[in-house]
This record gives structure tokens, C-alpha cells and sequence, in this order.
């Protein structure tokens, strides 16, 4: 309850407290803006990686029925 009472009084631990708290919203936002950026590269990431592989198949596909497919 003292705490509580001084967070009332004293303006200056009251004000310290509201700074802090906005200081962890902000470093939060930034994290997860963070994670959520990464993992839109690695879907990316994982599609160019599908595509390259699906190319790839129908490459060999069109090379067994004697077609060049870099002609």
C-alpha cells in the first residue's frame, strides 16, 4: 500500500513508471515487427525454394522425352 500511496504523492516515480512502461510497448512493437518481417522472409524463402524445385522436376521431365529445355 506504501508503494501505492508514493506512486500518488510523488509525481517523479509516478511519471518514471508511465516512461518505462512506454519505453517496454515500444521495444515490444519492435520485436514483433521484427518476428513477424523474418517470417515473411522465410516464406519467401521457402517459396523461391518450391519454385526452383518444381522447375527443376519439369526440366528433367521435358530431358526424359528428349526435349532440350535450354535450347
Amino acid at each position: 500500500m506504501s508503494v501505492l500511496h508514493e506512486f500518488q504523492v510523488n509525481r517523479d516515480w509516478n511519471d518514471a513508471y508511465r516512461s518505462r512502461l512506454d519505453a517496454l510497448r515500444v521495444q515490444l512493437t519492435q520485436q514483433s515487427a521484427l518476428a513477424r518481417a523474418e517470417a515473411e522472409r522465410d516464406r519467401e524463402r521457402e517459396e523461391k525454394e518450391r519454385q526452383h524445385q518444381e522447375n527443376q522436376r519439369l526440366r528433367e521431365r521435358l530431358r526424359a522425352l528428349g526435349v532440350d529445355p535450354d535450347a
